[in-house]
């Protein structure tokens, strides 16, 4: 059977040696409330660690550090996938994940779902891209609008 997204997942493949990223820009403490609150009213499964130590899932300003050195890690599994954040900043709502981990048609379905939650709970558009500092300034695989 042939891909629906052949191409989108060569694309991805390409990113093997980095990460890839989903962003939420323009967001707050309260819009990150929000999306960790309905993602676990919506069944997701969610862990937290503080400096590799699982914690009780819960949100803090304390949390957020736009420094290298960051404690706290979240995992939220998508499909067969593990997104991680690990809070740099109030205003990105950002996750990582491995594209190895991205190799067929229900993998790329799942991260639009998991993007379209996002985008519903946070009423902001979401993009999905390779791992960068400057999402503005790269090519975008996928954009999800509220």
């Amino acid at each position: 059977m042939e891909s629906r997204y052949g191409d989108l997942l060569q694309r991805i493949k390409l990113q093997e040696d980095g990460l890839v990223e989903i962003w939420a820009t323009g967001a707050s403490y309260q819009g990150w409330q929000q999306v960790l609150s309905s993602l676990l009213a919506s069944g997701y499964e969610i862990s937290l660690t503080e400096n590799g130590v699982p914690v009780s899932i819960s949100l803090d300003m304390d949390m957020f550090s736009e420094e290298l050195d960051v404690a706290y890690c979240l995992e939220v599994l998508v499909g067969g996938q593990v997104w991680t954040t690990q809070f740099f900043s109030t205003s990105v709502i950002d996750f990582q994940g491995s594209p190895e981990l991205i190799r067929t048609d229900e993998d790329l379905d799942a991260i639009m779902e998991f993007m379209r939650d996002i985008a519903r709970f946070s009423h902001r558009s979401v993009i999905f891209i390779p791992e960068t500092l400057d999402a503005e300034g790269v090519g975008r695989y996928l954009v999800i609008d509220p």
